[in-house]
């Protein structure tokens, strides 16, 4: 066969979704041909065209291929697309380890930005959690090498850390004078030089905080975890310290929405209550700091999920809403709270035009009318689990409102 002889027809070719994974195609061959320019061209076209239509998983195909192309010729623009494919993935997905390749891409384009890892470690893990151990593409053993670097940048409350060689070397490599080390880190110049040959076998935490904040030390992926976990509660601490600034100007009205618009969005949660939001004296916990930041910060896949939540609620009456958190939601357990979160995300995502209609069960019309919610997307975020099962657990939820 000609390897030029056209598979399609003009018809098949002119329909939006096909068009879209043509350009795709296109695209990556042009790469292969070593035509970048005509490569990006072919991979922003898809992209435009996708969220017109708007096609999904069109959206996060283009912004990965386009992005793990572009990092090698245009790092800052690579970054700033993969910072769009991870708000996509936020926005239009549930089960993110269905598309754990998107994650490697982000990872490959942002690893000497530890900033993005710290953001982002922890979301990566809990997809990570949920992938077969081997025999399939989407396994842990094929992204090892990438999760190997990146749990170091999950930050864990250790504060004793075992002198390594590693450590050690990392340490003597930031110091050309001991004794003048010694005097910015504030750190007996015995102490410092018996860290330095091993004589000491253990640091503590606030050791390692003094020596980073006294060196300038900022670590990357290559350095010791004692390192990056260290410099990692110096980051938390900071944008901590922020987040409380900025939700200390904020009326109790607006911290409260806030808080559930993150709670419910949020991937792991932590034990806090509203009564901290209003008071702003929080339980030293980093969970609770990283989810402070997530309220005020974030980042973007975490900030479409809090856009899905808000979008929820944003039609509901006043006396509503208070009803729907203070009564009912609040007094839900953690597996309860889960089916409703999801069900809340997935009515906004699929609060879009449709040129079919679906009949709103009967067991959910009190729900749909009391909340003033669309019945379509309503009904859709039902139906969105394909077990039985699963909807009557979702059902069970839902009539406790």
């Amino acid at each position: 066969m000609d390897e030029k002889t056209r598979l399609w027809g003009k018809e098949y070719e002119m329909d939006p979704s096909t068009e879209v994974f043509i350009d795709l195609g296109k695209g990556r061959k042009k790469v292969n041909e070593k035509d970048f320019n005509e490569a990006w061209k072919y991979f922003k076209k898809a992209y435009i065209l996708s969220k017109k239509i708007p096609h999904r998983i069109g959206i996060v195909s283009s912004l990965n291929n386009w992005s793990w192309y572009l990092k090698e010729y245009d790092l800052n623009n690579a970054i700033k697309l993969s910072n769009e494919l991870m708000y996509y993935m936020g926005y239009y997905f549930e089960n993110n380890e269905k598309h754990f390749t998107f994650f490697d891409t982000y990872f490959e384009i942002n690893k000497w930005n530890i900033e993005s890892l710290y953001s982002y470690a922890p979301i990566i893990n809990y997809f990570w959690e949920k992938l077969p151990e081997s025999g399939k593409r989407n396994s842990k053993e094929n992204y090892e090498s990438m999760f190997n670097i990146l749990r170091k940048f999950i930050i864990s409350e250790k504060s004793t850390y075992i002198n390594t060689e590693e450590l050690r070397n990392c340490i003597k490599n930031n110091i050309a004078n001991i004794s003048e080390a010694s005097k910015k880190i504030h750190v007996s110049r015995k102490s410092l030089s018996g860290i330095i040959n091993g004589k000491v076998l253990e640091i503590k935490g606030d050791t390692l905080k003094k020596i980073l904040l006294g060196l300038n030390l900022v670590p990357d992926i290559n350095s010791p975890e004692a390192i990056i976990n260290e410099y990692g509660k110096i980051y938390i601490e900071k944008a901590f310290k922020e987040s409380v600034n900025k939700l200390e100007k904020m009326n109790v009205e607006e911290r409260k929405r806030l808080f559930f618009n993150t709670y419910i969005a949020c991937i792991n949660k932590p034990k806090i209550d509203i009564v901290q939001i209003k008071n702003l004296n929080f339980v030293d916990d980093f969970s609770i700091k990283r989810f402070i930041i997530e309220m005020i910060k974030g980042n973007e896949f975490i900030n479409a999920r809090k856009n899905l939540v808000d979008h929820f609620f944003s039609k509901m009456k006043k006396s509503s809403y208070n009803e729907f958190i203070n009564i009912y939601y609040y007094e839900l357990n953690k597996h309860e709270k889960e089916y409703i979160d999801v069900y809340i995300r997935n009515y906004s995502r699929y609060d879009i035009k449709w040129n079919i209609r679906i009949e709103t069960p009967d067991f959910l019309r009190d729900f749909v009318e009391k909340y003033s919610l669309k019945k379509m997307p309503a009904t859709l975020a039902y139906w969105y689990y394909e077990s039985g099962f699963e909807r009557k657990k979702l059902l069970n939820v839902i009539q406790k409102f």
